[in-house]
């Protein structure tokens, strides 16, 4: 597939990324405070497979959780096993006790995640970045020693 060089329209210009974008676009997450975007990546071989992270909920008692893998490496339990330990990281040094997470309704891939790392279902809910009504999952630190028993 081609990449434009250039696309404007009244008031924007969508443009491949330069060095200095990108170096942007990471400034900007290393000075969200307090959540934060996490690489996840092959120890193997280094390689990219996704991005997760946690951001704060207006409750104080929670953070939302963040995941996604690139298409290609979906399948392979790669974000069940980096879910579940950002999940340890919430509950052990973090010490918040409810971790949310807000999934688009046509999200399998995410639906499935969030099953398998024991996750329950809370119902469809309004959120600001879904058309429809985003599922809502919940895992609060009680429910999670009750399944792993550390």
């Amino acid at each position: 597939m081609k990449v434009p060089e250039r696309l404007e329209t009244k008031r924007l210009i969508l443009r491949p990324y330069s060095e200095e974008d990108i170096n942007q676009f990471l400034d900007s997450y290393k000075n969200a405070d307090p959540g934060f975007s996490l690489v996840i990546s092959n120890k193997e071989y280094n390689s990219y497979l996704g991005t997760c992270g946690l951001y704060p909920i207006r409750d104080g008692n929670s953070v939302g959780l963040i995941y996604a893998l690139l298409p290609k490496f979906r399948g392979n339990g790669f974000a069940i096993e980096a879910m579940l330990k950002l999940i340890e990281y919430v509950f052990i040094m973090l010490k918040i006790p409810k971790i949310i997470v807000y999934i688009h309704p046509d999200n399998t891939h995410g639906c499935k995640v969030a099953e398998r790392i024991g996750m329950k279902y809370m119902g469809h809910v309004q959120h600001k970045d879904f058309i429809p009504k985003a599922m809502l999952l919940t895992l609060t630190k009680d429910e999670y020693v009750g399944q792993h028993l550390y």
